[in-house]
């Protein structure tokens, strides 16, 4: 099947996912791909904003939650349990 999306759009489209997913070798692999494609830094780092934008959404509405159940703001701990 032909893809809809120009190449453009398609490594824009997954450096939005890698970054949303937090995978550094999809990242790498895709950037490398856009650069060799001339896609400027400016699409380059509003396509990994968007991605930022996914991945914040699901830990800012947990912390929301957390907040109303235990009735107020929940901090951090200062030692993670992963280092």
């Amino acid at each position: 099947m032909k893809s809809v999306l120009t190449r453009e759009e398609e490594e824009l489209a997954a450096i939005a996912a890698a970054v949303a997913a937090t995978c550094q070798p999809c990242l790498k692999h895709h950037y490398a791909k856009a650069r060799e494609l001339n896609i400027s830094d400016e699409r380059i780092k509003a396509a990994a904003a968007i991605g930022r934008g996914v991945r914040a959404t699901p830990e800012k509405h947990i912390d929301e939650l957390c907040a109303q159940l235990t009735g107020g703001e929940v901090e951090a701990s200062a030692t993670a349990c992963c280092g």
